[in-house]
């Protein structure tokens, strides 16, 4: 019976957020990461950091999809094509 609910409960904000408009990020605000510790910009950029370059104060953080799945803005080129069963077993993985 909860696992009835909690499939139902899983449906509704799975509709919810296939039905929520893409978010992107604004050029005069990016959004910002909320680590323990650590408030630095997103950035669709892999780069590597060296001493003897220079080191910002506050290392930007990497990603491509936003908390919702949704390519950000820039990120097109970088993101792997990959099918929809292989993404759910990658996950399945991550999660357990």
């Amino acid at each position: 019976e909860e696992n009835e609910r909690l499939r139902a409960e899983l449906d509704r904000l799975r509709a919810t957020v296939r039905a929520a408009p893409p978010r992107h990020e604004s050029a005069e605000q990016p959004q910002r990461s909320f680590f323990a510790g650590a408030r630095s910009e997103f950035t669709c950029e892999l780069k590597f950091w060296y001493p003897d370059e220079g080191i910002p104060p506050s290392i930007p953080c990497f990603r491509l999809i936003d908390d919702l799945g949704v390519p950000v803005a820039g990120s097109e080129a970088a993101l792997p094509t990959i099918e929809r069963d292989d993404a759910e077993r990658i996950q399945a993985v991550m999660v357990r």
